[in-house]
């Protein structure tokens, strides 16, 4: 099943961009630098920005999706 992007989050002193994908339905917070197929493990390369991006989801106590199963057709 695949969730529709609704906004992009950038998490300060990570990126110049974004780093979470929020999905509406169900509501969930998508880490950019996870592997596509499993949100808890880092892309390599990318550890730091990863690491900092999921304390923030962890912080924010929102449930985490995956990217492989986003939907990106008519983000606004």
């Amino acid at each position: 099943m695949s969730s529709k992007v609704d906004h992009l989050v950038e998490v300060r002193g990570v990126y110049d961009g974004w780093s979470i994908a929020v999905t509406a339905e169900p509501y969930t917070y998508v880490n950019r630098w996870a592997v596509r197929d499993n949100p808890l493990v880092a892309k390599p390369g990318y550890e730091r920005r990863f690491r900092l991006t999921e304390e923030y989801i962890q912080r924010s106590g929102v449930n985490r999706g995956r990217l492989d199963n986003l939907d990106w057709d008519d983000l606004s």
